[in-house]
């Protein structure tokens, strides 16, 4: 008797009272997949986004609804909150060039912040926002998407300045020709995920030459004729391409592009005078906050900036002068460029 018989008998003489994984109801690979292609075909069906509709609690509460635009700085490595804004002095450790003052009612370390400290009554500190990770790379990725990076779909999750981006995308003018969302000094900021490329951060580095590229060589009249005639090569390609949504995203880059080139209100709004980046700390951090103030104020389209200082991952020489980082070196940074930003 060959072992598949005998295992045959054995099965008749002992039958299994539960059905086996593989004859219960389950979808097989090519329903699977049926419904999976349903729901990415019909995201691409929707186009661009209708105006989001504004929920508005019961109870008797009246909303100020007075932001109009976000300027996002990540601290990546996080600042010691009992050394800067959750601060709490300790005898003997602290520095005494902390300088502890009580400011309406804030204690501040005044001597680590000064300029900051004038500051006060423009800012509003809130203590009971509590980390969810302890990993540095986990973390910074958590606070820009407002999820679990590591649950479903975290990886691909979008940046809050791209759900920033797709909710006031309808407002947009005609005029308003740069991103709703810029990043600045953000290489690794976390992109637009599942939505569309419209809604990625275009990052860039201060620079007082302002956005390179935004001029040819051969003059504004030869590029205008280069651009049409990629326009005459490429459109049958990329409006409507056969080829499906990457092309076409290629084709909503340059035209987006294109709109920053040759104008003088992009360059006013990147342009920046030496007097100007002094005023800020003549650092690249202080740069980007004098830039994210002309960005906005400009009114050309854009609508949350995020600015990255790092270097706050402190296991060693915090309250040294010299060295990597330190709370004076980063402290004087952040101090100089976000109270020049915050008294514009």
């Amino acid at each position: 008797m060959s072992p598949q018989e005998k295992f045959q008998r054995f099965v008749a003489r002992y039958p299994h009272s539960r059905q086996p994984f593989y004859q219960r109801p389950h979808f097989t690979r090519r329903q699977l997949f049926q419904i999976f292609g349903a729901g990415v075909t019909a995201s691409c069906m929707i186009g661009k986004p209708a105006p989001a509709g504004v929920i508005v609690d019961q109870r008797p509460v009246t909303t100020w609804n007075k932001a109009k635009n976000v300027i996002f700085i990540l601290m990546a490595g996080a600042p010691s909150h009992i050394d800067t804004f959750d601060f709490k002095p300790v005898a003997g450790v602290t520095p005494a060039n902390f300088n502890p003052a009580t400011i309406g009612g804030v204690l501040w370390p005044a001597g680590l912040m000064p300029k900051l400290a004038d500051q006060l009554p423009n800012m509003a500190i809130v203590r009971s926002v509590r980390a969810w990770a302890t990993g540095h790379s986990i973390s910074q990725h958590w606070v820009q998407i407002g999820r679990n990076p590591s649950g479903a779909l975290g990886d691909i999750a979008p940046n809050i300045g791209s759900v920033v981006a797709i909710e006031k995308y309808p407002e947009r003018q005609s005029t308003q020709v740069l991103p709703t969302f810029i990043a600045l000094n953000s290489g690794a900021a976390v992109g637009a995920g599942y939505l569309a490329a419209t809604y990625d951060p275009m990052k860039l580095s201060p620079s007082a030459a302002g956005i390179p590229d935004t001029t040819n060589v051969d003059g504004e009249a030869r590029m205008d004729g280069r651009y049409q005639l990629l326009h005459k090569l490429d459109d049958p390609l990329r409006i409507g391409s056969p080829y499906g949504k990457a092309l076409e995203d290629f084709g909503d880059f340059d035209e987006a592009a294109k709109a920053l080139m040759y104008n003088r209100d992009v360059s006013r709004a990147f342009n920046y005078a030496a007097a100007d980046s002094t005023r800020y700390g003549s650092t690249s951090f202080g740069n980007a906050c004098l830039l994210a103030n002309k960005i906005i104020g400009a009114n050309l389209g854009t609508r949350f900036v995020q600015i990255t200082l790092g270097g706050w991952d402190m296991h060693s020489n915090i309250y040294g002068t010299n060295g990597r980082g330190g709370l004076y070196t980063l402290g004087k940074t952040f101090d100089d460029g976000v109270s020049a930003m915050l008294a514009e």
